[in-house]
């Protein structure tokens, strides 16, 4: 799990929509306070991803670390994990967070795949 976690953060921080599209799996489903959204394609993945980089890159963000606070596999094949994504500058220094709470399931390959997105707190960037 640490290994996808910290694969698919360096490519969402990279805004490679493609790469982030290949570690989903649809139909699957984003909450958050702003509303829920159902996707239904690994191209919708795709596009919002893609802006994804320089949205951080605009942020002073250039990477994250994923802190994780819980794992439970619920089968063999299905797990809940916490994560807490640190934002961090060119140095290194945590620039803030967000928490989020992912459902995963492994493909018949062995892949993990995210089911649904759970998003919750955010800690805005600092400045330097």
């Amino acid at each position: 799990m640490k290994d996808f976690l910290e694969e698919y953060g360096r490519v969402v921080v990279r805004g490679d929509g493609k790469q982030v599209a290949e570690r989903w799996e649809v139909p699957a489903l984003v909450v958050a306070d702003a509303g829920s959204r159902a996707v239904g394609s690994l191209e919708e993945v795709a596009a919002f991803f893609s802006s994804a980089g320089a949205q951080y890159i605009s942020r002073g963000i250039v990477g994250t670390h994923p802190v994780l606070q819980r794992l439970e596999w619920v089968t063999e094949r299905l797990a809940h994990v916490d994560v807490r994504w640190l934002y961090l500058d060119q140095t290194g220094a945590e620039r803030g967070a967000e928490q989020s709470t992912y459902t995963l399931r492994r493909d018949d390959a062995g892949r993990l795949r995210i089911l649904v997105a759970l998003l919750r707190d955010v800690t805005p960037p600092t400045s330097n």
